[in-house]
């Protein structure tokens, strides 16, 4: 029996009893994630409450080395942490969890579906295994691109596409995400698009607070004509470094950068900055809530990572009205800056193109903070959870529809 929930296919399954009696059975669904950080609450959450469905949720761990966020440990969520030892690779800003009991606790919540978030930890390819051997359908949540993929070789591709022909169904970050699973082998309907977000509503409506707060257009005044925001950790792959040495290049005192975040690299960026004469404030690390104040500052937000799966602070920058200049190394790039109202992508690693880009954008200040609220209104329509959750419940629906691939 199928249904409308917010304008996305739904699914039951009915069984009727000896009586006659119709019978409503949910999907017992378990999925298993890295761990489980705060912008992944609000839609595990929404998963949870979809009425066909029977969430477990399988963290490898409670958080990990790079991440100083509070992570999601006591949420209303059924939600398990898996035991294990877990490393990290500075050298490929890689952590690995080497988790215990996969098969022994998917065994004992026999699911209906297997939801992996990837294949970059040996508990996806447990998981994996035990769904072959017992016949559950399994769908792999990639958010991997051709661009953002850390290992390459045949051993590597040959591994990918085993698990892919496993797999029912899937679920991609977006296009980029699903194209790179389609030149694995996958099916292109087999592929649901669930586009990578956060709640971008409650972003909104925080930066909007801040700005209407008595004070702040004072405040603001303190700040270059053309502010511009970084959020992330500072490691070499965030190549905060190239923005910084653009700014230089520009040699505008009407363009400056406020970074929020926190790394290895800090003392380092900084030294960069104050040698090169920008103007650039090293706000540290902040808790999630905390970040919309800088958004709210700021006219533009830069991401020019080397490598990056998604990018979500290019939702957070539109859902707060930003402009977003992003390199085509970040996966979300070519979804959500396919406008020139929304922002640009610039190529990876040319720091003439990011000198360019600032320049330009410094020249059409005035046009660019004008679209603010059209880009957040965008962003608030597009980028919502309940959308996101409706990809990845379409994709449960198509494993089970379709069965175990065995």
């Amino acid at each position: 029996m199928c249904r409308n929930i917010r304008g996305a296919r739904a699914w039951s399954i009915r069984s009727v009893d000896r009586n006659d009696t119709v019978v409503n059975l949910s999907t017992r669904a378990t999925f298993i994630t890295n761990f489980l950080p705060p912008y992944r609450v609000d839609l595990f959450r929404e998963l949870v409450s979809h009425p066909e469905l029977d969430v477990r949720i399988l963290a490898l761990a409670q958080s990990e080395e790079t991440r100083d966020w509070k992570a999601g440990r006591d949420v209303d969520l059924p939600l398990s942490t898996l035991r294990g030892r877990h490393l990290y690779s500075r050298r490929f800003e890689f952590p690995l969890h080497l988790s215990r009991d996969v098969s022994m606790t998917l065994g004992a919540q026999r699911p209906d579906v297997i939801v992996i978030g990837g294949w970059d930890q040996p508990a996806y390819w447990a998981a994996a295994r035990f769904a072959r051997r017992f016949r559950v359908p399994l769908v792999l949540w990639n958010g991997s691109t051709n661009a953002s993929r850390v290992r390459n070789g045949r051993i590597f591709d040959a591994a990918r596409r085993w698990l892919v022909r496993q797999s029912s169904a899937y679920v991609a970050y977006g296009s980029l995400a699903r194209d790179y699973l389609t030149d694995l082998g996958a099916e292109v309907e087999r592929v649901h698009v669930s586009t990578n977000t956060v709640n971008v509503r409650e972003i909104g409506e925080r930066v909007a607070r801040v700005r209407a707060a008595p004070g702040f257009v004072e405040e603001r005044r303190r700040f270059p004509n053309l502010l511009a925001v970084f959020v992330g950790r500072l490691v070499s792959l965030k190549r905060l470094d190239i923005v910084i040495d653009a700014l230089a290049r520009v040699g505008s005192p009407e363009v400056g950068l406020l970074v929020v975040g926190d790394g290895r690299l800090r003392a380092e960026l900084e030294a960069r900055a104050h040698h090169l004469g920008v103007t650039v404030r090293f706000e540290g690390f902040k808790e999630p809530e905390d970040v919309d104040r800088y958004r709210a500052l700021a006219d533009i937000a830069v991401i020019p990572s080397d490598r990056e799966a998604w990018g979500l602070v290019v939702n957070e920058a539109l859902a707060a009205g930003l402009y977003a200049l992003a390199s085509d190394r970040v996966g979300s790039g070519r979804d959500l800056l396919d406008s020139e109202q929304r922002g640009a992508v610039v190529a990876p690693n040319d720091l003439q193109a990011w000198a360019d880009v600032l320049e330009k954008t410094r020249r059409n200040r005035n046009a660019i903070v004008s679209a603010r609220d059209s880009r957040s209104v965008w962003a608030l329509q597009e980028l919502s959870i309940a959308r996101a959750a409706d990809g990845i419940v379409e994709a449960v629906d198509d494993a089970r529809r379709r069965g175990s691939r065995r």
